[in-house]
């Protein structure tokens, strides 16, 4: 049995440095003293909000339907062919591997970084433990990067899944941490009492009530009217 260790607290200063260069795996976790939980991640192309939710980046249909490359239980270099277009050196690192079809399928694997591709291929994407199962050329795999790009959640209609919230206005293209438990701030497009589930809204990085069967980011502290910031809880840890 591994033995476990203990959450990694830091300062409020500490919450809200964003960087250049990545000091850690995206998707980490950390929490405040306060009781905030927040995770490792790097910012889209575009400049974030403060109380905005945040979502994945769009998902690309190159990274859902990848072929395989034979490979024996316990290698940790596969070779990965795209369902169309090209990947970018570590565009998918720290993200992960799902196998999803004939031999190895059900397991995910976490990416710890690969060369960029030639054409569709990528050569040698470095698993971060061996195979679990043999993986055949019928296995099919699909790659997500949940924390690598993170945007402004798209108005009306996600494109990629809720992550989060940005608890200050970060540059584009830094790794920051992003607050997805505890107290916080949101934008509201609605209006709400205290303790209603919220969900993502149809104004750019906003919440709404929740529907029945949508997901729900957080809950209110707070009655709240459209267009303002409230307290909200994150839920999404």
């Amino acid at each position: 049995m591994p033995s476990i260790t203990g959450p990694k607290f830091l300062s409020p200063t500490e919450i809200r440095v964003a960087e250049t260069d990545q000091a850690g795996v995206l998707g980490s976790r950390v929490e405040t003293l306060d009781g905030r939980i927040f995770r490792y991640a790097f910012s889209g192309t575009s400049a974030l909000v403060a109380g905005n939710l945040l979502q994945a980046p769009a998902i690309d249909s190159k990274s859902i339907i990848c072929t395989v490359a034979a490979a024996a239980i316990g290698v940790r270099l596969i070779d990965v062919t795209l369902a169309s277009g090209t990947a970018t050196a570590n565009e998918f690192a720290d993200g992960f591997a799902v196998i999803y079809d004939s031999a190895g399928e059900g397991i995910a694997y976490r990416i710890a970084g690969h060369a960029a591709s030639v054409a569709t291929l990528i050569t040698g994407l470095q698993l971060s433990e061996g195979l679990q199962v043999a993986l055949t050329t019928g296995s099919r795999l699909s790659l997500l990067n949940t924390f690598r790009g993170v945007i402004q959640s798209v108005a009306t209609t996600l494109t990629g899944a809720p992550v989060g919230g940005a608890d200050f206005a970060y540059a584009a293209s830094r790794y920051f941490w992003l607050q997805t438990g505890g107290p916080g701030s949101v934008l509201n497009g609605d209006s709400a009492v205290v303790n209603q589930g919220l969900m993502a809204g149809t104004t750019a990085g906003s919440v709404l009530i929740v529907d029945a069967g949508d997901v729900v980011v957080a809950k209110n502290m707070q009655a709240h009217v459209s267009g303002e910031h409230r307290g909200c809880w994150w839920l999404l840890n």
